[in-house]
């Protein structure tokens, strides 16, 4: 059997195959603080955007309004970030408007999976709760979105 604390110590790398599994050296020592998903329908949250336009400058970061913009259809990039940060609340035990949608920022860089950053409150409240590290999933097709994410302490 493989010790993944072995291969974190002799492994640059962040992760690495090994037979059908893959170890993430960075998960070594850390625990599961918190799991959140959610799920939106495309159709509804058009609505409440066609509705509400406004909103979206309340929900979204700058750059998370730019990136969504790029697309052909908007809508299904802002809708999969929404699902993301409720998800990334439920992960930390709280609710969204405890930390502000705006406060919950999901980045994208081509070729990368998503990431979390946080700011002010939202910020706050993670570093005390002790989480390190998020890993997250988002999808979207013209019915729905969904995001599942896994918050990590320790």
């Amino acid at each position: 059997m493989i010790d993944p604390q072995q291969m974190a110590a002799s492994n640059d790398d962040t992760a690495r195959m090994v037979g059908s599994q893959i170890y993430d050296t960075e998960m070594v020592g850390s625990q599961i603080y918190g799991i959140g998903i959610d799920a939106v329908d495309i159709k509804r949250f058009r609505g409440v955007l066609t509705r509400c336009p406004q909103l979206a400058e309340r929900l979204y970061t700058t750059a998370e309004l730019d990136y969504a913009y790029k697309a052909n259809d908007p809508l299904l990039r802002l809708a999969a970030r929404f699902v993301a940060k409720e998800a990334i609340a439920k992960a930390m035990g709280t609710g969204i408007w405890q930390l502000r949608f705006a406060n919950v920022e999901v980045t994208h860089q081509r070729g990368h999976p998503p990431s979390v950053l946080l700011h002010e409150r939202a910020k706050r409240i993670a570093d005390a709760r002790g989480i390190r590290k998020w890993y997250l999933s988002i999808t979207h097709t013209e019915i729905v979105a969904m995001a599942f994410v896994i918050a990590l302490h320790g």
